[in-house]
């Protein structure tokens, strides 16, 4: 392919091996291409190929800042006399800037930037040099191989700066996998902030590109204060495509900084400056009805209780921590989500043992009860204590304690409603005994007694929930009980004297919280998905009224696969809607649901290798169009046996893994 004697290989690898900066400020960058065998290649078999130079500005005080572009190029029409920063392309498509490009001999380039640096570039700064190309398979079924890297010096001598206050190994990518953005292109986020600087602006509608102020209004999407009010967050990009964010949904507590500035990950070493180092760009992303100017403050927005600032005043008052009187103006400590908050009332559980669990009995679990520290928790008592006037008294108080059953686990948990038992309620049922230092013993009531026809493994899962009184202050007018959950724990019997099976486990809590940080549903009741599934099962159904068309499954393996496609189901893009019922007058949509990720990638969720084994259930719930739902329903027989897997099967031509690649 060009050079003699080298073996075709996909893959490709951009290194930048030096830069040097001439007396007229000419920038000349030095790099190699590679493919997958080490094997140089020139840069005419990429069909993108793109540098770009930049310097970090420092602050007043001379600390690293920020990224200030310096390669710019003018922006797509009608916007031609506006300037943005850009990549300076060596390689688009088929147009190959050859005059700037000189080949070393030796298997490695030279490229020269078509303009010199400003005549404010000081050789003492550090001058960053970031570059992406694209290098398409060899074979049309090949995918293409992108690379990005970036190379920091300080021409004049001395040791390079970076500003990296996001992890994009523990941060970015824990939701998105693998970060892709303008058409997978770039997908390292050091290119990101060196071109997403306050010199980058949206022609169209004077709103800010920056990455510091742009990540933070895309990720807080429908909550931001201007969109609540009514103005769509949108951005014109590239040949006028207009991005809508106004229906972004963070899939976690906003309050969670610490999701994307990884303060442990070795990729952000600037990671603590969202708590240190407060600026109004900044804060005002997220916050951006907040006024800091003076006279009267423009229609939707809101004056600044601390009156006209600047940015350098800012951590004048919002310290690190602390309160300005009742006002939490410590960053951190606003920024504490629920279950960091310091001596939060916190609660555990674990099961000991299950007795008395032959069909037709009423089974008896031993269990503990601590906080998350392992302190024991001896107050789960009947009945609980009031909760309709919050006072200091109910800190810590157990206001809901309770034990369900479900069974056989193979194959699928069958009843709905569950066999429950109110441990702790306002109508308790069964027996609960405190044994001394949290430890517990409850006994279900006869009502919930297994069933005589109760065969195979059953499962006896926990909820429970701990108040936490928060005072009145001026984020609060009024006094407030906040719920503290319990991870549920889960623990399998058998009736009989046959082995254990537990459920089948498909997805995993932990890549769960990637994205989640900390699943919860029904009131902080239902952490645990192993639990989720006791009701959520193949026979449960939501309050649909007759009205809307009658109840519809809410068996977990179609509801989170339709939740989490939301906008992308074909029902959806075709007019309707994703809608579950909580009852007959409540119903949550989640039809503008946007998974940061290609929602072919099923192992965000699932553990390793569940999900090659192909369920009508399953495939349906996202491929729900009528010729989608016909297929699965043709090939199921009147017994109910399916024949997916003899094309979707491991190993087959239409595999669930070939037809869903993760990225």
């Amino acid at each position: 392919m060009g050079i003699p004697g080298r073996v075709p290989a996909n893959g490709l690898t951009l290194t930048l091996l030096d830069v040097t900066v001439a007396s007229d400020r000419t920038v000349r960058v030095h790099f190699s291409l590679q493919d997958s065998r080490r094997q140089f290649l020139p840069p005419t078999e990429t069909d993108s190929l793109g540098f770009s130079a930049s310097e970090v500005a420092l602050t007043a005080a001379g600390r690293p800042d920020r990224y200030r572009a310096f390669t710019t190029c003018p922006a797509s029409a009608p916007h031609a006399d506006v300037l943005q920063p850009c990549m300076d392309n060596a390689v688009r498509g088929t147009t190959v800037a050859t005059t700037r490009l000189t080949d070393r001999g030796d298997g490695t380039w030279d490229y020269r930037l078509a303009a010199p640096l400003p005549s404010s570039y000081s050789p003492t700064r550090t001058l960053s040099i970031a570059a992406q190309a694209r290098r398409q398979g060899i074979f049309a079924s090949d995918p293409a191989s992108i690379a990005n890297t970036v190379l920091d010096v300080v021409p004049g001598g001395g040791t390079p700066v970076r500003v990296m206050p996001v992890s994009q190994a523990s941060g970015c990518n824990n939701c998105h996998g693998q970060l892709a953005a303008h058409g997978g292109g770039r997908n390292d986020v050091r290119l990101c902030v060196r071109c997403h600087t306050e010199e980058l602006t949206d022609p169209d509608t004077g709103t800010s590109l920056d990455f510091r102020t742009l990540i933070h209004k895309i990720h807080r999407g429908e909550s931001l204060p201007s969109v609540v009010a009514g103005t769509p967050f949108r951005v014109t990009g590239f040949n006028g495509s207009v991005h809508d964010y106004s229906h972004v949904r963070y899939p976690q507590d906003l309050r969670n900084c610490n999701a994307c500035h990884n303060e442990t990950a070795t990729d952000a070493p600037d990671a603590a400056r969202w708590a240190t180092q407060p600026t109004t760009t900044i804060c005002t992303s997220c916050h951006d009805n907040i006024f800091l100017g003076t006279g009267t403050p423009p229609m939707g927005t809101v004056a600044h209780p601390g009156g006209v600032t600047s940015a350098a005043e800012c951590a004048t008052c919002h310290r690190e921590t602390g309160f300005i009187g009742t006002y939490p103006t410590g960053v951190r400590t606003a920024h504490q989500t629920l279950e960091a908050r310091a001596g939060a009332p916190t609660i555990a559980a674990t099961i000991q043992s299950v007795t008395n669990t032959t069909p037709g009995s009423a089974p008896t679990v031993n269990f503990t009860l601590t906080d998350r520290a392992g302190m024991p928790i001896t107050n789960a008592v009947n009945p609980p204590p009031a909760t309709t006037t919050p006072t200091m008294a109910l800190n810590g108080a157990i206001t809901r304690l309770t034990l369900n059953l479900n069974g056989s686990t193979v194959p699928d948990y069958g009843l709905f409603p569950v066999l429950g038992g109110a441990a702790v309620s306002a109508t308790p049922t069964g027996t609960l005994v405190h044994m001394g230092a949290g430890r517990y013993q409850y006994t279900f009531p006869p009502t919930s007694a297994l069933p005589a026809t109760a065969t195979g493994t059953w499962a006896v899962g926990i909820e429970a929930r701990r108040v936490e009184f928060v005072a009145a202050s001026s984020l609060a007018p009024t006094a407030r009980l906040l719920n503290h959950g319990v991870f549920n724990p889960v623990s399998y019997f058998s009736t009989s004297s046959s082995p254990v099976v537990p459920r089948r486990r498909i997805i995993e809590s932990s890549r769960c919280n990637a994205c989640h940080e900390t699943v919860s549903a029904h009131g902080n009741n239902r952490q645990n998905p192993e639990y989720c599934v006791f009701c959520h099962n193949p026979a449960s159904v939501d309050n649909r009224p007759l009205t809307a068309g009658g109840p519809q499954s809410v068996d977990f393996q179609a509801m989170i696969h339709r939740i989490h496609m939301g906008a992308n189901l074909p029902t959806v893009r075709a007019g309707g809607r994703v809608l579950y019922w909580r009852s007959a007058t409540s119903s949550a949509d989640f039809s503008t649901v946007q998974f940061p990720r290609p929602v072919s990638n099923c192992a965000a969720c699932h553990a390793t290798g569940t999900q090659e084994t192909p369920r009508a259930a399953a495939c349906t719930s996202c491929h729900d169009d009528a010729s989608a739902v016909a297929h699965a329903q043709i090939n199921t027989t009147a017994a109910g046996v399916e024949s997916c897997n003899a094309c979707h099967g491991t190993g087959r031509l239409y595999s669930v893994t070939a037809m869903h690649p993760a990225n």
